[in-house]
């Protein structure tokens, strides 16, 4: 067996060396070629440890804040003196959604919180100031982003009509706003046809129901709510379908409907202004078929 070594300097031009044993004989093959996947490995961790230092100090905290205050993700690219790749933008705002509970990967009330199970550590020093970390056993029912409790909920199932009813599944509907609101609508108004294809119904006036009821169920509910959103199912599934359904939103709720990076699945919106606006304009244009989520009243509402 022959054993000889190999000096190389850093490939970037820097000035560590590393010396390979190179080993020649029964048994040696693959050595050299594991020691330099190793080194190599060892290189792209550094690489990486370091883009994400920078990329952090740089732009994330900024990135974060912005989200916060409800920037879209192109208004958020053009806000950044460090040139980020708009990806990664659209990665770091979507997991702050996640992070505070604006956005949700599981139905509201399942019980599957943001923190639930996952695990927490405690740092505790000992007398000579020595650093330990112990494992802590997540509470029981679980907390979501900003230490809500993720209790399970058993929802008591509504469905929203185009004529501004509502009613539990499989009872017959009825009216849901105010008593003293009536309709005012006229009977020529009445026989106007929707440019949303649905006959009966003025034009707007379908919105204008659904976002007089968002409003006084966010409101009665004291903002806790959310939408089920398919965004990413529908791009993945049809593109066209997608644009199409883009096309009835204004300029900036078509920046972050489509800015974000929406998972192939259903996932789920807190149902903020934005949101309720959205919800509003799909409706009217007969292109939403979701459902809400009112956690304080316990309610699921499907609007169709």
């Amino acid at each position: 067996m022959k054993r000889g070594w190999m000096s190389a300097r850093d490939i970037d031009g820097g000035h560590e060396e590393y010396r390979i044993c190179l080993t020649t004989g029964r048994g040696a093959e693959g050595t050299l070629e594991r020691m330099v996947a190793a080194v190599m490995a060892e290189q792209e961790y550094f690489k990486s440890a370091l883009s994400d230092f920078t990329y952090e100090a740089a732009s994330g905290g900024a990135i974060r804040h912005l989200a916060d205050l409800g920037y879209t993700v192109k208004q958020i690219s053009g806000q950044l003196s460090f040139p980020t790749p708009f990806a990664r933008v659209q990665k770091t705002v979507w997991q702050r959604l996640l992070d505070t509970g604006v956005l949700l990967m599981e139905e509201p009330g399942s019980g599957q919180g943001l923190n639930r199970g996952k695990a927490e550590y405690a740092m505790e020093r000992d007398k000579y100031g020595r650093t330990s970390f112990r494992l802590v056993a997540p509470k029981e029912g679980g907390t979501k982003a900003g230490g809500e409790k993720d209790n399970v909920i058993c929802w008591k199932e509504r469905r929203f009509g185009d004529n501004g009813n509502v009613a539990a599944s499989g009872q017959k509907q009825q009216f849901i706003g105010r008593k003293d609101r009536g309709d005012k609508t006229d009977s020529r108004q009445k026989r106007t046809l929707s440019t949303s294809g649905k006959a009966g119904v003025p034009d707007g006036e379908r919105g204008r129901r659904l976002a007089v009821y968002l409003a006084d169920k966010c409101r009665e509910n004291s903002g806790e709510a959310y939408i089920s959103c398919r965004f990413g199912e529908l791009r993945s599934r049809d593109l066209a379908a997608f644009e199409k359904m883009l096309a009835v939103l204004n300029e900036r709720q078509q920046e972050y409907v489509s800015g974000l990076p929406w998972a192939g699945t259903v996932c789920y919106h807190r149902l903020d202004q934005r949101m309720q606006e959205i919800a509003v304009r799909l409706y009217n244009a007969g292109m939403l078929q979701e459902t809400c989520y009112f956690m304080q009243t316990e309610e699921s509402v499907a609007l169709f």
